[in-house]
This record gives structure tokens, sequence and C-alpha cells, in this order.
């Protein structure tokens, strides 16, 4: 029993609060990992809307928001350590669990997209380089290493590039997938979709078994922004190549590059598919990216196409979630955790980067992110030897940071969300990823789903 005469108790600091219809509200707590249907008067008592008093609420609800941790004995400074604490541990688990590798096949690439953050720079220094089979025999030989110290293997590789589906490559692909099965490994793939037809023997749920393939808009647009180095139009082929694939049984995610020159036609995009009988595939997913800015040389008018974050979510909003949005998999955090009523799935780094993520690239070379490759600055590995030699300052940079290194996102609500944002991005400045807007995207998201 909670004794309401306690005059300690006080409403957490950590509350996110989402109106999801006139009288209710969804409550998100930012560190206990709960979640919470109230009326409108209980959000108003906890919102400091009308004075704080245990003596408004009925003993048995005081007692349930207690043990969801909304009302609190925790002074704010307790709750900020307790929060900290909850990330250093999670940080812990994770790099005992996770593990994430992916396989930069090959740094050439046979479409010559404006905003493609692998700089043209990077581009003509390997342009010609491509994974040997030495070089794939000592991949698969390190990742079989460094999964063995870990307390959970993963199941998948990730083959990225350039474009790492290049028909020119079928050959060492073949190889690849070949090597990578009799470790009991099998693979995703970052693609363009352009070559996808010349690998559709290997395209299947214990090979190649999930695709992110992008378009950007129909036709007339994603044709000036998805260029082939020849000139040719890739839009027909790339939708073909999608059928294939989903005919295969696989997954297919379409990942929509948005800024405000496409944003309008993600609704006849998503018609497109529909009337192609994607859209009813279960395997098939749209996913609207906002489109993020590398280039601080471009002009006023090509920077004012871009989205904020904001701008980006509100844009979704008012669509009344017609169409996906990545928002950093919020949206399945929340629905998940109302559907199997457990906790909110917390983390405390944005990505398998900071967990001992390993990106192999045709240089004998290992990044920790994909974002990075090809970039010798951020190299943390050398695999041309019988064991890898690790850059180890570089490699503990990485493996030592997550939310609680950025003096930022030191308590915010949303911290254990986001992870505190991308690692790639926040070297030279740290960037908010806006959480808040996006918790409540998809919480409103998810409330409708449920229709509760």
């Amino acid at each position: 029993m909670v004794n309401i005469s306690n005059n300690n108790l006080r409403v957490s600091s950590f509350i996110i609060p989402v109106k999801v219809d006139e009288n209710r509200y969804m409550l998100l707590h930012g560190y206990s990992g709960a979640i919470e249907l109230v009326d409108e008067n209980i959000y108003k008592i906890l919102s400091g809307k009308v004075d704080f008093n245990c003596h408004l609420i009925d003993n048995e609800t005081l007692e349930h928001l207690v043990k969801r941790g909304f009302i609190t004995s925790y002074s704010y400074s307790e709750e900020l350590e307790r929060q900290n604490k909850f990330a250093t541990l999670l940080h812990r688990r994770d790099t005992l669990l996770s593990s994430s590798y992916t396989i930069v096949v090959t740094y050439k690439c046979n479409f010559r997209c404006p905003y493609c953050f692998e700089k043209q720079s990077v581009h003509s220094l390997n342009q010609e380089q491509t994974m040997s089979r030495e070089m794939v025999d000592k991949v698969f030989i390190n990742i079989d290493r460094l999964q063995s110290k870990k307390a959970r293997k993963t199941n998948f590789v990730t083959l990225f590039g350039g474009e790492p589906l290049l028909r020119e490559n079928k050959d060492i692909v073949s190889y690849i997938v070949r090597k990578g099965m009799e470790y009991g490994l099998k693979f995703k793939a970052i693609t363009n979709g352009y070559d996808l037809d010349y690998f559709s023997d290997l395209l299947s749920l214990d090979k190649i078994c999930a695709l992110q393939i992008t378009i950007d808009g129909m036709a007339c647009v994603h044709n000036k922004k998805r260029l082939h180095y020849l000139g040719l139009p890739t839009f027909d082929t790339i939708i073909k190549n999608v059928g294939i694939a989903l005919d295969k049984g696989i997954y297919v995610t379409i990942r929509v590059n948005t800024d405000k020159n496409n944003f309008n036609q993600l609704a006849e995009l998503k018609s497109l598919f529909d009337s192609l009988g994607y859209i009813r595939n279960t395997k098939f997913r749209l996913d609207s990216a906002r489109l993020m800015m590398f280039d601080d040389d471009l002009d006023e008018k090509q920077k004012g196409t871009f989205m904020t974050q904001q701008e980006f979510i509100n844009a979704h909003d008012n669509k009344n979630q017609e169409f996906e949005c990545h928002d950093y998999e919020t949206y399945s955090n929340i629905y998940h955790s109302i559907l199997n009523n457990e906790p909110l799935a917390y983390r405390s780094t944005f990505c398998g980067s900071q967990v001992g993520g390993c990106v192999f690239d045709p240089l004998y070379k290992i990044y920790p992110c994909w974002d990075l490759v090809g970039n010798q600055e951020y190299q943390i590995g050398d695999y041309s030897g019988s064991t890898i030699v690790w850059d180890e300052k570089r490699r503990r940079m990485w493996s030592s940071t997550n939310v609680t290194s950025y003096v930022s996102c030191k308590g915010c609500k949303c911290a254990l969300f986001c992870g505190g944002g991308c690692m790639a991005h926040n070297f030279n400045q740290h960037h908010c990823t806006h959480m808040m807007d996006i918790i409540k995207y998809a919480t409103k998201r998810a409330y409708a789903k449920f229709n509760l």
C-alpha cells in the first residue's frame, strides 16, 4: 500500500505525454519502460496543470502509477542517476549480446546519385576495388572468431558497397553467399536493385533473404535523382526487379529518400505498388526516410530542399500515417510493448557500430560504420594478416561511447529511445535526433492501430 500522506512523492521528471484522442493521453516513461493510457484528469494532475496532490488520485490508481514510475519518491538527481546507470547496463548487455557484420563487396557503383554520402573522392580512389576470394575467406574466419566472443551469435551479414549486386560481380557474390552458408549465415543487401535480376538464383530465405532498395519517387523524379552512370533511366528496371525478389519469397523494403521535392509522390508511389500487388505482400515494406544533407557546399536553393526532422514528422503526421516513416524503430518498439504488455525496449547506443560492429572493405580495412567506409581516418582495423590488427584507440572510442557521453543528452526524457543519435554524424558536433517529435508520431500511430 502507498501512504498517500507521504510528502516525498512527486511527479516523475521523465514522463513523455502524448495526446492520442480528445480525452486520453498515452504516457511513456523515460527509464522505467512503462507505457500507460490515462484520461485527461490524470494527465492534468501529472502535467502540472493543477498542483500535484496525492489526495487527488484514488489509492488504487496512485499505487499503480507509483509502481510504474510515473509518481516517485526519487528526487530529480536520483532519477537522473537511475537513468544513467540503466544506460550503462544496457551498453554492457548489448556489447555482450549484439553483433553486426557488413561486407563491402566493392566500392564501384553503376549509379551517380547526387546526394550519395560516399564522396566522389572515395569513389575515385577505390573505384575498381572488389572483394577477392582470399579476402572473403579471411572475412568469414574473422567473423567466426569475433562471434565466438559474443554470448549470442547473429545469423546475418549485410552486403554493401558501392553497389554490392553489380552483374559483373555475380561470381564473387555467389562465392560470398556459399561461404557464408558454411558458417550458418544468411544475407541482407543494401542495393539499388538495377542488376537484381542477375542474382535471382541467390534470392531465397536461406541465402540473400532481405533487400533494401531505394526508389525516390515516380519515374519523372526518380530518374533524375537515381542516376545511372550511362545516363539510362532506372525506374522501370528496378520496379520489375522488385517483383522478381518478392516472387522469390524474400523480404523487400523500399526506401524513399524523402525531401521537399518528392514527398508528395509517396502516395502515388504507394498506389503504384498497390496496383502491382506489392502492398498486399506481407514481406513488402515502404519506408520514407528523411534525406539528410552531407555536403556543406550546396547553395541556399539546394539546401532549402531538405526537410528538418520536425518538418518530416509533421508531413507524415498530416498524412495520417498513410505510409511508414523512418523513425528508428520507435513505432515498432511502442507497438510491441502494447501488444505484448511488456516494457518499452530501450537502448543506450544508436546502432551496432558502438557495440563491436565491423564493416569489412575490399582493401583489407575494417570500419565501425558503413557511413564512413573508404575514409581511412575512421579505420579501426586491418584484416590482411592471419589475425586482425586493431587500432585500439579508435576502436575504444566507438565501443566506449553511449548516450551518457553526450552532455546535451543528459536528463533528456527521450535519451533511451534514440541512444544519442548516429555517432558517425556526431563527431564534430552532436546533432539531436528530435526524438520527442518521433515518439509522438509513433505513439499516435500505434494507438490508431489498436483502436484503443
